[in-house]
Parts: structure tokens; C-alpha cells; sequence
């Protein structure tokens, strides 16, 4: 995820939603099927990581 492209995207709110999951690292997801892009909580797991990873020393 680029941090530097503003796309008016407001991935705070996309975060606090119930969509965007309780639990796991903040991601940018892409679905497969219609492209949109939004924020989603993974497991760490998900992303190739030790489940017991701290996500504040993910890039």
C-alpha cells in the first residue's frame, strides 16, 4: 500500500467499519470481483507473517 497517492480514499473510516473486521492487521484488499478497493483487517497469518507478530514492525 503507497502511503504517498492521495486517491480521497478515507481509510480511517473504511478501517472503523464493520466491513473492515475487528481483529488483525489494517490491509488494502482488492476484490476479485468487482476491483473495488477497501480496507480489511487480515490475520497474520494471511499475509505470511508469525501469528504472533507485532503489527506496529510490519512495513
Amino acid at each position: 500500500m503507497s502511503t504517498d497517492v492521495d486517491d480521497g480514499r478515507d481509510r480511517a473510516a473504511e478501517l472503523e467499519s464493520a466491513e473492515a473486521g475487528q481483529f488483525g492487521v489494517p490491509v488494502d484488499a482488492i476484490c476479485v470481483g468487482c476491483g473495488r478497493i477497501r480496507v480489511k483487517r487480515a490475520d497474520p497469518n494471511e499475509i505470511g507473517q508469525a501469528s504472533d507478530v507485532d503489527p506496529t514492525d510490519l512495513e
